[in-house]
């Protein structure tokens, strides 16, 4: 479908941080210095600032995808790649203009740089910008994006339970037999009331009009039977041709499965939003504030420590093709026939 496109862009930059970014910075963490060059460390940097960026940027871009999924139904049938493919743009040009100062920056004094040193841009400004653009923002968006889609999910299900609920409360309304009275007249005389509104009754609810008819078939069986021609109609509780007991336990069925699926939709929104946050806050609360005091922050974290928090930030990378995939039963099919071979369904069938 035309929402995988924003998939295979999220893969993408998820590829390019483990080509482009992990090795380069492993090869750093290993050496103890840098001795690539400058201009390799302008590419590493910027490419590491793109990369990620664009992959926490693709998370707000999907949450936006699946909102506007779950509050418009049109939106699945009208869904035009052009919609989704200037949302891919925008990343890729936010992340872009994030990422190009993370080196090139107006106060950058060439012959002052060191050679064996490759960091970020670590004036004020650019801190506040990249990591309000790159995270803050795109996290407030996520989580209160997913608070709305869990809420609209929350309502769907119970309307949907509600409105089964609703048809199959039709047949408490349909006449019965426990209002006649004593000798065959009164049954008679409900039978042909009866008789005389059934068709306006199943125009009214034809989904119901199946339970009616077998209604109308008990209803007749009832008159000819001794019981009734003797006079002693018996109550008939059922509503429509099912007893109310069986009514109030598929009720309870129906919200047993609601509650099972809110909380599948809780748990599911829960990892998406817990890995993101596992895996990026510490690193951006980390580039927030050690630029404007680095003895503070080398006080509480080794070198070790350093490497810890960034490290967690790429892991994201290797975690998200998990959680958008396992989420998605496209793709598990897709990969159960790749892994297991085509008839592995039938197989376990």
């Amino acid at each position: 479908s035309v929402s995988n496109y924003l998939l295979i862009s999220l893969a993408i930059a998820d590829l390019m941080v483990a080509i482009l970014v992990m090795p380069v910075c492993a090869l750093k963490h290993m050496s103890k210095s840098w001795w690539l060059g400058v201009h390799l460390c302008d590419l590493w940097i910027c490419l590491d600032v793109l990369c990620c960026t664009a992959s926490i940027l693709h998370l707000v871009g999907i949450a936006l995808d699946r909102y506007w999924a779950v509050t418009n139904v049109k939106y699945v049938r009208s869904q035009s790649a052009s919609r989704i493919c200037l949302v891919i743009a925008l990343t890729w040009l936010i992340s872009a203009v994030i990422s190009v100062p993370a080196r090139f920056y107006p106060s950058r004094d060439s012959r002052s740089i060191s050679v064996d040193n490759c960091s970020i841009n670590e004036e004020p400004g650019y801190t506040a910008f990249s990591t309000i653009g790159a995270f803050y923002l795109p996290m407030l968006f996520i989580l209160a994006i997913y608070l709305a889609i869990y809420k609209a999910v929350k309502r769907r299900i119970r309307k949907k339970g509600f409105k089964q609920v609703s048809i199959n409360a039709i047949g408490l309304s349909t006449p019965s037999c426990s209002g006649v009275s004593a000798g065959s007249g009164g049954s008679v005389g409900i039978l042909s009331s009866f008789r005389s509104g059934e068709n306006a009754r199943l125009n009214s609810f034809p989904k119901s009009a199946q339970r009616l008819k077998l209604f109308k078939r008990q209803t007749e069986t009832s008159i000819d039977s001794p019981d009734a021609s003797t006079g002693s109609a018996q109550p008939v509780p059922t509503t429509g041709n099912r007893p109310v007991v069986d009514e109030n336990r598929d009720y309870r069925r129906r919200s047993r499965v609601a509650q099972a699926r809110e909380r599948r939709a809780a748990r599911t929104l829960a990892v998406v939003t817990g890995c993101f946050l596992i895996c990026w806050l510490p690193f951006f609360v980390h580039a927030s504030f050690c630029p404007f005091n680095h003895a503070v922050c080398d006080s509480f974290l080794s070198e070790t420590g350093h490497a810890v928090i960034q490290w967690l930030g790429y892991a994201n990378s290797l975690l998200n093709p998990i959680i958008y995939t396992v989420f998605s039963p496209d793709f598990r099919h897709a990969f159960s026939k790749i892994l297991f071979g085509r008839n592995h369904r039938l197989r376990r069938r």
